[in-house]
C-alpha cells in the first residue's frame, strides 16, 4: 500500500489541481460515514506531508485542503445521522457495521461532545462518530465548532507529521558510526538493567518489609519505654514541636518538613558538585574524559539530533512554552497558580544569573563549534531552565489533570526532555558534564522551594483548588494553543537546527613543535601513562612512532596486523550473545583506553592462533607533539591470552590480560620486525607495578620501542 502511494504522489506532483482534488477526495472520504472504515486516509495525508517536504506540493495549501475535506466529510455525516439515520440503521447493511457503531456509540456516551474532537483521532471512530452525533440530535452549533477544530487539528497533525518526517529523512539517512553504536549500546544495558531489576526486585521488596517491619516495633518499643514516657513528660514544647512538623493538618507541618528535608537533599549534592570544581577533584577529570569522549563521536545525524533539542531550550521556544502555560492557567481561573510559575520563571532565571556570575566558571573549547557562549558555564543555563519551567508544569499537570495515563506521559516526556537537552549542551561542547550535573540539582533545588512555599501558601490560606466549570470555547482554546505552540515550537527549533548546523565551525587540535635531543624531549614533553577516566595513571604507553601515521599503519599491514575501526553493531550484538550464551566463539571487541582524556584513534589486532585468543592488541594515539618535524604516536601493547568473567549469574565477559609487558612487547617485535621501519628499545620511565583499565596487574620495565620512519 505504501510503494503505490509513493508512486501515485509521484504522478500527483506534475498535476498540482488533479492533485489536490485527489487529496480532498481521499480525506473527505476517509471521514465520511462508513465509507471511512476501508479508506487509508491517515497514511494518504502523512505521505502527502512527506511529498511537501520535497517541494512536490505546497504546505499550507495542502493543509487546507485536506482540513476541509475532513469537515466537510463530518458535516455530511452528521446530516446524513440527523435526517436518515433511523433508516439506514434499520437496513440489512446495518449489521455489517454494528460492532463499530456499537463502539462508537460507547465512545460517544462516556466523552459527550468532546468524542467529535477526539475521535477524528482514533481509527474507528473517525467515520462513525459524527454519524452518532446527527442520529443522536447533538446541538449543530457546538458540533460546526468541534467539527472545525477537530479537523484542522487533524490535518495540521498528519500532514505536518509527514512534512517533519520528510525533514528529518536526511538525518535518518545519515544514521552510522560511532553515535548509532552508542545508542543501540545504550539500549542494551538499559534493557539488562530492567531486566537485573526485575529480577532483584522481589528481593529488594522483601528486605524492605523486613526493615521497616523491624522500624515499626523498634518505635513501638522506644514509645512504650518508660524513659521515653518520661521524656514526652518533662518536654512538652519539644515535642508539641516536632508533632507539628508531621502534621499533615498544619500548613508548616508535614509539608514543608518533606519539602525542606528534598531542598536539603539536592543541596547537598550541589554543594558536593562545586566543591569538586573548586578544588579539581576527580569530577572534573570525568569532565574532561567525558568531554573528548563525545567530540569523537560526532555525526551529520548526532549533530543535528542534539543540536534540535538543545534548541528547544532555547530563549524562544522557552518563552512560547511559557505563554501557553500562562495562558492556560489564566483560561481555568488559575490566577494563584499563573502568578506562582510567573515567579518560578523569573525567579529562577535571577538566581540562575546569581550562581553564573558568583563561580564564573570559564567554558571548554569544543573542536565542533556550533554556538559563541560569552556567559559563564557553571551551572547550564538551558539544563536550569528546563528542569524548572518544565518541572513545574509537570507539577500541575500531575495536581489538576485525573488521568493517569496523561500523567505517566507528561513525567516520561518530562525526564526524557531534560535529560536529551543536559546531554546536548556536553555533546555540543558548550558546557562540562559537572555544569549539567549542577544545573540539574539547582533546578532540583529551586523546583523543591517553590512547590513547597505553594504547598504552604494553599494549605495555610485554605485556598480551594476545584476545578470550576469552562465553557466550551475556553477549551477549544486551549486546544488550540497547545497544537499551535508544540508546532511553533517544532517548527522552529527544525528550522535553527539546520542553520545552527550549517554554520558549524571546525577547530582542528593545535600541534606542539619541539627541537633538540630527543630522548630529552620524549621524556619532558610525552605523558607516558594511560589513565582511567577519572585520570588516575592506567597502562603505560609502550611504543613511540615518530613519522608519517600512514607510513606507521602501512607497516602494521605489512606485518598481518587487522585495524578495528571502532565498535560496531555487530560487535554490539557479538558481545550480548556472548552474555545469553555464557560462551564465545569470537574475540571481543577492544576495551577502550584513555590517554589525554581521549580514546584510542584506532586499535589493531594480530592473533597469535587460529583461535580468538591469545591476541595482541596495539591501541594508538596521536599526542598532538611534533619532534625535529616529525609527528609523535604513541601505542600501548596488550596481550590478551582469553576471558574471565565478573559477576557470575550475568557471565560478563572481560579479557585477560597478560601480566609481564615485556613479554607483550616480545611478541609484538616477533611479528612487527618483518616490516621496514627502523626501531630501537630505549628505557624511559622507572620499572612499576601497577594496575590496568580492567585493575588487572601489570609489570612495566620501564621500557618503550622507538619507531621511526
Amino acid at each position: 500500500m505504501q510503494h503505490f502511494i509513493n508512486s501515485f504522489f509521484q504522478l500527483l506532483s506534475q498535476h498540482y489541481i488533479i492533485a489536490y482534488g485527489v487529496i480532498f477526495s481521499v480525506t473527505f472520504l476517509e471521514s465520511f460515514a462508513f465509507i471511512g472504515l476501508v479508506v487509508p486516509g491517515t497514511l494518504f495525508a502523512v505521505s502527502a506531508g512527506f511529498f511537501a517536504s520535497k517541494g512536490m506540493f505546497n504546505l499550507l495549501t495542502l493543509i487546507i485542503t485536506a482540513s476541509f475535506g475532513a469537515i466537510l466529510a463530518d458535516l455530511a455525516s452528521y446530516y446524513l445521522g440527523h435526517f436518515y439515520g433511523d433508516k439506514i440503521i434499520a437496513r440489512r447493511f446495518y449489521k455489517k457495521y454494528e460492532p463499530y457503531i456499537e463502539k462508537g456509540n460507547r465512545f460517544f456516551s462516556k466523552h459527550g461532545g468532546k468524542s467529535v474532537l477526539l475521535g477524528r483521532f482514533i481509527g474507528f471512530t473517525r467515520p462513525i462518530i459524527p454519524f452518532l452525533a446527527g442520529l443522536l440530535n447533538m446541538n449543530p452549533v457546538k458540533f460546526w465548532i468541534y467539527a472545525v477544530v477537530s479537523g484542522f487539528s487533524w490535518g495540521f497533525s498528519y500532514i505536518g507529521a509527514g512534512y517533519l518526517f520528510g525533514e528529518s529523512w536526511k538525518m535518518i539517512e545519515a544514521w552510522i558510526g560511532k553515535f548509532g553504536v552508542i545508542l543501540l549500546t545504550l539500549f542494551i544495558i538499559g534493557y539488562l538493567i530492567k531486566k537485573v531489576l526485575i529480577w532483584l526486585g522481589s528481593l529488594v521488596i522483601r528486605f524492605l518489609q523486613i526493615i521497616l517491619s523491624l522500624i515499626d516495633d523498634m518505635a513501638t518499643a522506644i514509645i512504650s519505654n518508660s524513659y521515653i514516657k518520661q521524656f514526652r513528660n518533662q518536654h512538652p514544647a519539644l515535642i508539641g514541636f516536632i508533632k507539628k512538623r508531621f502534621s499533615k493538618k498544619e500548613a508548616s507541618g508535614l509539608l514543608l518538613t518533606i519539602g525542606f528535608l528534598l531542598t536539603a537533599f539536592f543541596s547537598y549534592f550541589f554543594i558536593a558538585i562545586i566543591e569538586d570544581i573548586i578544588f579539581h577533584d576527580p569530577l572534573t577529570q570525568l569532565d574532561v574524559t567525558f568531554f573528548y569522549m563525545l567530540q569523537e563521536i560526532h555525526s551529520r545525524f548526532s549533530n543535528k539530533f542534539f543540536v534540535f533539542f538543545n534548541t528547544l531550550a532555547s530563549s524562544v521556544p522557552i518563552l512560547i512554552f511559557f505563554t501557553i502555560v500562562i495562558c492556560i492557567l489564566i483560561i481555568n481561573r488559575k490566577l494563584l497558580e499563573a502568578s506562582f510559575y510567573l515567579f518560578n520563571f523569573l525567579g529562577g532565571l535571577i538566581f540562575l544569573s546569581f550562581m553564573k556570575y558568583l563561580f564564573h566558571r570559564p567554558r571548554p573549547n569544543a573542536m565542533y563549534h556550533f554556538y559563541t557562549a560569552l556567559n559563564p558555564s557553571f551551572p547550564c543555563g538551558h539544563t536550569f531552565v528546563s528542569v524548572t519551567l518544565f518541572g513545574f508544569a509537570l507539577y500541575y499537570i500531575v495536581k489538576f489533570i485525573k488521568s493517569n495515563k496523561i500523567k505517566t506521559s507528561a513525567l516520561l516526556v518530562y525526564f526524557l526532555l531534560v535529560i536529551l537537552i543536559g546531554f546536548s549542551r556536553i555533546y555540543l561542547g558548550v558546557n562540562w558534564f559537572s555544569d549539567v550535573l549542577g544545573a540539574y540539582f539547582a533546578g532540583f533545588i529551586w523546583l523543591s522551594s517553590i512547590i513547597t512555599t505553594y504547598e504552604y501558601v494553599v494549605k495555610k490560606y485554605q485556598i480551594s483548588i476545584t476545578k470550576a466549570p469552562i465553557k466550551i470555547y475556553a477549551t477549544i482554546f486551549v486546544a488550540f494553543l497547545i497544537i499551535a505552540g508544540v508546532s511553533g515550537i517544532t517548527f522552529y527549533s527544525i528550522k535553527k537546527t539546520e542553520s545552527v548546523v550549517k554554520q558549524a565551525k571546525i577547530f582542528l587540535p593545535v600541534y606542539k613543535e619541539f627541537t633538540g635531543d630527543l630522548l630529552t624531549i620524549l621524556h619532558n614533553q610525552i605523558y607516558f601513562f594511560t589513565q582511567t577516566i577519572f585520570g588516575k595513571p592506567a597502562s603505560p604507553i609502550q611504543a613511540i612512532f615518530l613519522g608519517n601515521l600512514h607510513h606507521f599503519k602501512e607497516a602494521l599491514k605489512s606485518a598481518k596486523f587487522k585495524e578495528i575501526k571502532g565498535i560496531s553493531i555487530k560487535d554490539v550484538y557479538r558481545f550480548v550473545k556472548v552474555i545469553i550464551n555464557n560462551k564465545y566463539q569470537a574475540s571481543l571487541p577492544a576495551v577502550f583506553y584513555y590517554y589525554d582524556n581521549r580514546t584510542q584513534e584506532s586499535t589493531w589486532i594480530k592473533k597469535e592462533e587460529k583461535k580468538p585468543y591469545p591476541r595482541i592488541v596495539l591501541r594508538l594515539w596521536r599526542a598532538h607533539v611534533k619532534i625535529n618535524g616529525k609527528e609523535v604516536i604513541v601505542a600501548t601493547i596488550d596481550r590478551e591470552k582469553g576471558l574471565y568473567y565478573i559477576f557470575s549469574r550475568f557471565r560478563f565477559p572481560i579479557p585477560i590480560c597478560d601480566i609481564s609487558l615485556p613479554k607483550a612487547r616480545k611478541k609484538f617485535l616477533f611479528y612487527f620486525s618483518k616490516s621496514k621501519l627502523n626501531f630501537q628499545i630505549v628505557k624511559i620511565e622507572k620499572e612499576k607495578i601497577g594496575r590496568n583499565i580492567l585493575e588487572q596487574r601489570y609489570f612495566f620495565d620501564g621500557k618503550v620501542i622507538l619507531i621511526t620512519d
